[in-house]
């Protein structure tokens, strides 16, 4: 262990009043969490839980109304998810759920003879659609103009006219699941591999083994798998990974901007592209509570359902936050530590610009520092540092790291 050396009392209190949020460039936004209501469950075993009450999977409607489908009818929820009230549609499998143009809401059912449907006045009205044929997926661009629509027969259609009529997008095709992105963007699973579309109309063969998440920059594309987050820029030909994260859920705003939800909560935004990512937001301040279902309602803010029946919404939207392309190259980016909390060992990993002086220091919470990492010259590029804490006590613990003149102080938990 390093010498100790207490923190001078203005780091200590920069460190506290920046909220240890993780990294901590000048012109960031960092999120918080709000919370429907109290947790139904408060205690946990290790470090998550799996509730009977875990919330289902969440749609964001018009004027603030949540939708909410799993095991049973699709429910909806005019107070952020506190209470919820079933809706008219009572399918005991709904497969998709989208917002429409025209403020109503479709959702498509694989049982009870299967089809789409269209949810009004806010779920009490259920109406069929010209489409009856059971739906495996569903989608919608994201101003609900256009809607597609995988069916039983393992077929691509699409409406233009919110559900009235329906086509075939390709006869030749057999299709089994659909996802759509920024721009009007459409991306679907065939038999053969993976095809996109700009807008729909013409499709192009996308090389990869994994399903793409489109950015806004042409041929770049992200993928979730169980490890984490993966980033492409030949178009899905090559990959590497970008972020440690299993678990993650990925999504996208109105403006292209892309997020990564982590299993507890934390939030990661991704610059250039899908290139690099840093945090934004913390855990949840449930500790039991793991993330399910997220989405990013139509105000722009992170809506996630968790397994403690709680469902979270960023205090912050992600629409004040800058899209990749009016973002300024930073000489350094903190991409976290995993795993958070950790026992005992967790890896902190960051990006260089150039190459330049590191100095990766860890403290306790009385600004006594407990390990040097790193301290000297480092190349440009792709960098990690493990924190062994087998000998330190469970607790929190903070870590900085300086660079270019600037320093990112980042947080973790050691949980015995």
């Amino acid at each position: 262990m390093s010498e100790t050396r207490p923190l001078s009392f203005g780091i200590l209190l920069a460190l506290f009043l920046t909220g240890f949020v993780m990294p901590r460039p000048s012109a960031a936004q960092s999120f918080g969490w709000d919370r429907s209501n109290v947790p139904r469950q408060t205690t946990c075993e290790g470090r998550f839980f799996r509730a009977s009450h875990a919330v289902g999977t969440l749609v964001p409607g018009p004027a603030g109304v949540l939708y909410e489908f799993g095991a049973g009818p699709v429910a909806r929820s005019n107070d952020g998810g506190a209470t919820w009230k079933y809706t008219a549609a009572e399918f005991r499998q709904v497969t998709g759920m989208v917002s429409l143009s025209d403020g109503s809401v479709m959702l498509g059912a694989y049982s009870d003879g299967g089809g789409a449907y269209r949810l009004r006045d806010v779920g009490r009205q259920l109406e069929e659609t010209g489409l009856t044929k059971r739906v495996l997926s569903l989608a919608a661009t994201f101003d609900g103009s256009r809607v597609y629509a995988v069916t039983s027969e393992v077929r691509l259609m699409v409406s233009e006219d919110n559900g009235d009529t329906w086509k075939l997008v390709n006869p030749d095709w057999y299709v089994s699941v659909v996802r759509t992105g920024p721009g009007g963007s459409v991306y679907v699973k065939s038999g053969n591999g993976y095809y996109a579309s700009e807008n729909g109309d013409f499709w192009r063969f996308v090389y990869s083994d994994r399903f793409p998440y489109p950015t806004l920059e042409s041929g770049s594309l992200l993928s979730v798998d169980s490890e984490g987050i993966q980033f492409s820029e030949d178009d899905g030909q090559t990959w590497r990974r970008v972020l440690e994260l299993p678990g993650a859920k990925l999504l996208t705003n109105r403006q292209g901007g892309q997020f990564a939800v982590a299993r507890d909560g934390a939030v990661y935004r991704f610059s250039d592209s899908g290139r690099t990512w840093r945090q934004v937001a913390e855990r949840f301040p449930d500790e039991c509570a793991m993330a399910g279902s997220s989405v990013i309602d139509a105000e722009g803010h992170i809506v996630v359902g968790s397994t403690n029946g709680v469902v979270y919404r960023s205090k912050d939207s992600t629409q004040n936050e800058r899209t990749p392309d009016a973002q300024v190259p930073e000489d350094m980016v903190l991409l976290g530590n995993y795993p958070n909390p950790f026992n005992p060992r967790t890896t902190i990993k960051y990006t260089l610009a150039a190459p330049g002086d590191v100095n990766l220091r860890v403290f306790d919470m009385l600004g006594r520092e407990v390990r040097s990492l790193v301290e000297g010259r480092m190349d440009a590029g792709d960098h990690s540092a493990t924190f062994d804490a087998v000998d330190l006590p469970s607790g929190t613990y903070l870590y900085r790291l300086e660079f270019s003149g600037k320093s990112y102080t980042g947080k973790m938990t050691l949980l015995r």
